[in-house]
């Protein structure tokens, strides 16, 4: 989350990437990263999912609720997260761009 915070990487450090296009630590960035983890708890949708288990020579089936995200989960997955960004970006852009003009 250093480019959250930090507009200049740490001495010896490498830079900060950019998230979205936009400069590490600017409004837009934090914005940006925000707006994507959200999107990580938003449920679009509720549904039931069943598990069939074996047990000898029956089957049982278990019902389970299950959440749909706005946004799957992308942890440890580089090119979803930037997917998942995109997404966020093409919903959002012109509201975020708008924010380079305010004080």
């Amino acid at each position: 989350m250093a480019p959250f915070t930090r507009r200049i990487p740490a001495p010896g450090l490498p830079a900060l990437p950019r998230f979205g296009g936009y400069a590490p630590g600017t409004r837009e960035s934090r914005v940006l990263q925000l707006l994507h983890e959200i999107g990580h708890l938003v449920v679009t949708d509720v549904y039931r999912a069943y598990v069939f288990v074996q047990l000898g020579s029956a089957t049982r089936s278990y019902a389970r609720d299950r959440v749909r995200l706005l946004l799957p989960v992308d942890g440890n997955n580089p090119t979803l997260s930037d997917q998942n960004t995109n997404r966020v970006l093409a919903a959002c852009r012109d509201q975020i761009d708008a924010l380079r003009n305010q004080n």
